[in-house]
């Protein structure tokens, strides 16, 4: 879901996925009035890609208050996406904070365009877990004092070895990919350590990312390990505006 732009271009040169789109999501804290908490790019690749994700807007705000409108997010992918062809699909959330414990009508009907009913943030996330296929992954950097509680929000919903602690925040990429390659099939740990030495990555990072795709190896078995097949287009569903008016 959240990445760096050069993403792409990395899974095009190495051969992880024979054929895949991308979509990107931008959160903003809803609960402290911030004038675009939810931005979506729909799902694409290329030059298109490129270009929508220069159309978004960069806004500030929040609140310090340790969370974020991730369950905005969650509502939006469960109920506004559809991915009918998708067999492999991924998620990824990078963030620092936690999330709000449930998904708030009003913020839904003013953000997104649909009516729904309060809904607590696990019952939210266990369909889309199961939507995604197992393959949601939570890649967290530290909080500073209040770190412990933004890890014990995620904790709740998470299965552990889908919460990811960042030891650097330049593995991000690295991270993801390694997660996407280990999953499909399309490396083992040992190959996918030989495409980070061809990237030049330095032997810390290297042994960082390698810690987590290791951790990977307790994955329920839920987790999609079939084969690499494209995700049909997003298509949204009666889902409006993701910026306030």
């Amino acid at each position: 879901l959240l990445g760096c732009n050069d993403s792409s271009g990395v899974v095009v040169r190495e051969p992880y996925l024979t054929d895949f789109e991308l979509s990107f999501g931008f959160v903003g804290d809803a609960g402290m009035g911030d004038s675009a908490p939810l931005q979506v790019i729909d799902f694409g690749t290329g030059i298109k890609l490129e270009q929508d994700l220069e159309k978004v807007w960069l806004v500030g705000g929040g609140g310090g208050n340790g969370m974020e409108s991730y369950e905005l997010a969650m509502y939006f992918y469960m109920n506004c996406v559809s991915m009918p062809r998708a067999q492999m699909p991924f998620m990824f959330f990078i963030c620092d904070e936690g999330l709000y414990s449930h998904v708030k009508p009003d913020e839904v009907e003013e953000i997104i365009g649909q009516k729904t009913s309060a809904t607590p943030v696990n019952e939210l996330f266990a369909p889309l877990l199961e939507k995604f296929k197992g393959n949601i992954f939570v890649l967290h950097k530290d909080y500073g004092s209040g770190d412990a509680a933004v890890v014990a929000q995620w904790q709740e919903i998470l299965p552990p070895e889908h919460l990811i602690r960042l030891n650097e925040d330049k593995s991000v990429v690295d991270i993801m990919l390694g997660i996407v390659a280990t999953i499909s099939g399309s490396r083992d740990i040992d190959g996918y350590i030989v495409d980070m030495k061809s990237r030049g990555q330095s032997q810390a990072r290297i042994n960082n990312v390698t810690k987590v795709l290791e951790n990977l190896g307790n994955l329920p078995s839920l987790v999609n390990t079939g084969s690499n097949m494209p995700a049909k287009k997003g298509e949204r569903r009666g889902c409006g505006t993701t910026r306030r008016k």
